[in-house]
């Protein structure tokens, strides 16, 4: 399952569609996915942002998501793809931001 083109967050219900065949890897590497398309979103934004004070609200968001990353290093499944769902929805916040 790809996440790069997707303009709507994906939900837990269709994450638990499609990883009830497979296993919790699966749901590591979507993870992962989402993350990067999330830091890809973010140095657009970083690139393009005109006011500093927006840099920073940007900026701490990516943070706390990278703190919240370090947290889940151990996680069940079902973190995981609750955290695939606000990373999603935070990638498309930024998007939304540099329309």
């Amino acid at each position: 399952m790809s996440l790069a083109v997707k303009k709507e967050p994906v939900t837990i219900e269709q994450l638990r569609d499609i990883f009830r065949l497979t296993d919790v890897s699966g749901v590591h590497d979507v993870f992962a996915e989402a993350y990067s398309n999330l830091q890809a979103t973010y140095m657009r934004a970083q690139r393009t942002a005109a006011e500093s004070s927006e840099k920073e609200l940007w900026a701490d968001r990516i943070q706390a998501l990278r703190r919240f990353r370090r947290n889940l290093g151990a996680a069940d499944s079902e973190s995981l793809m609750s955290a695939i769902v606000m990373i999603q929805t935070e990638r498309i916040a930024f998007e939304q931001l540099l329309d």
